[in-house]
């Protein structure tokens, strides 16, 4: 049961998830490394494409960087450029586990990063 229980707390800190939602007109995929983040609104022009979001296990730097990756390859599927960051929103969660004797409660802090989608134009 031990074994189990420590299998699903390293799974749960390692997973990263991502979801967007496209508001505006989506532009041909580009690669994770050519989506800039922006924290102050670029002086260009741009158009707001939609909202992307990342959820990764754990609140250290190494999640910061599996959620930022993540956040960069969702805004990449629908064509942006750039992303305006929101700031990190930590938060504990509790997720059920089935043992084999049963369900038990695992607790884990996780990371959520989010933003707006934008494309500026070259």
């Amino acid at each position: 049961m031990k074994k189990i229980f420590l299998l699903a707390l390293l799974a749960m800190v390692g997973c990263v998830s991502g979801s967007h939602i496209v508001t505006g007109k989506i532009h041909p995929a580009i690669s994770v490394e050519a989506v800039k983040i922006y924290i102050e609104p670029p002086t260009n022009n741009f158009e707001k494409i939609g909202v992307v979001t990342a959820t990764t296990g754990g609140v250290n730097q190494m999640a910061m960087d599996r959620a930022l990756n993540e956040i960069k390859s969702q805004a990449g599927q629908i064509g942006a450029n750039g992303i305006f960051l929101t700031p990190p929103n930590n938060q504990q969660t509790t997720t059920m586990i089935y043992t084999g004797y049963g369900f038990v409660p695992v607790q884990g802090d996780q990371t959520v990063l989010s933003g707006t989608a934008i494309f500026i134009a070259p």
